[in-house]
């Protein structure tokens, strides 16, 4: 008995409660007390982080080409490819991925889905198809829409589906972002304003910073000057909103297709303008897919 008293006196001293426990008759299990401090409990050292590839692949339509060139101040340390064009479908953007495939590292952002047919089941297998195109990264950052038609919530529902099915995938809300505050976008609530693009890419750069922070990585040192590759006039968008990105000393891809199908906003390039300092960032114009729309698709195209 003496001894008893003894360590119930020595364990409430350092601050330990005893528990009755149910297995087992005379048993107790030991908890920190409610007087244990932060400093007395038991913490989670992370080790080094993990070194990535850091190149940065962006992949969109006219909506991801607003915010694009802002995306290397959000994002200073990638090497950024960035490829859009006004018009684009998600079976386009398909075959963009499978042509650069070797310029792919590891992190993905794609900005698909303004363009909808309205055949969800194709849309479905279109985004099945992406996600084939795109085995091995590791990391799938997909920008939800604005749901300016009410056929974009089954662009964003499908997109959720795809996260429950492939964990690879982070979805980036823009879609609450844009509810939230419609003046982001101009008068057709889809393509961006100034402050739009510059919302959007602060958004996909604290989404990256996000996916890296829960991860425990880091992009490898060094990264290169970006290369963004456009196509097509954005609608209301005017070129004293847009912005050239830190210099590149590195050239895109030359143009390597024709095509007869264009939509009717895409004839004239982007047009962007320098600031006085730094040297601007060559563009180019993005290369014009050969395929036309999905079935049911609209005539012209809204992203």
């Amino acid at each position: 008995m003496v001894v008893l008293v003894a360590l119930i006196a020595g364990t409430a001293a350092a601050g330990i409660a005893l528990t009755s426990s149910p297995v087992g008759r005379g048993t107790v299990s030991v908890s920190p007390s409610s007087s244990t401090t932060a400093e007395d409990a038991p913490t989670t050292t992370l080790g080094p982080p993990t070194i990535i590839d850091n190149r940065l692949f962006v992949v969109g339509d006219s909506v991801m080409q607003g915010a694009a060139p802002y995306l290397p101040d959000e994002a200073p340390a990638w090497s950024i490819t960035s490829d859009t064009r006004v018009g684009r479908f998600l079976p386009e953007g398909v075959r963009v991925v499978t042509r650069k495939r070797s310029q792919i590292g590891q992190i993905v952002v794609v900005g698909l889905g303004n363009n909808y047919g309205g055949d969800r089941q194709q849309f479905v297998a279109e985004v099945d198809e992406m996600l084939e195109e795109l085995e091995g990264v590791k990391h799938i950052l997909w920008l939800t829409v604005a749901e300016f038609r009410d056929d974009r919530r089954d662009v964003n529902a499908t997109l959720r589906a795809a996260k429950r099915r492939d964990p690879r995938i982070v979805l980036v809300d823009w879609t609450s972002m844009w509810r939230a505050d419609e003046s982001l976008t101009n008068s057709d609530r889809l393509h961006l304003s100034a402050d739009g693009a510059k919302a959007m890419a602060k958004l996909i750069g604290e989404s990256i910073n996000s996916v890296l922070r829960s991860t425990n990585q880091l992009p490898s040192p060094n990264a290169q000057p970006p290369k963004i590759t456009e196509g097509g006039s954005i609608p209301d968008s005017p070129p004293a909103t847009r912005r050239v990105p830190r210099s590149t000393t590195t050239s895109v891809e030359p143009v390597l297709e024709t095509s007869s199908t264009v939509p009717s906003d895409t004839s004239v390039p982007a047009t962007v303008t320098a600031p006085s300092t730094p040297p601007s960032t060559p563009t180019s114009a993005a290369p014009v897919d050969t395929a036309p729309p999905p079935t049911g698709a609209p005539a012209d195209s809204s992203g």
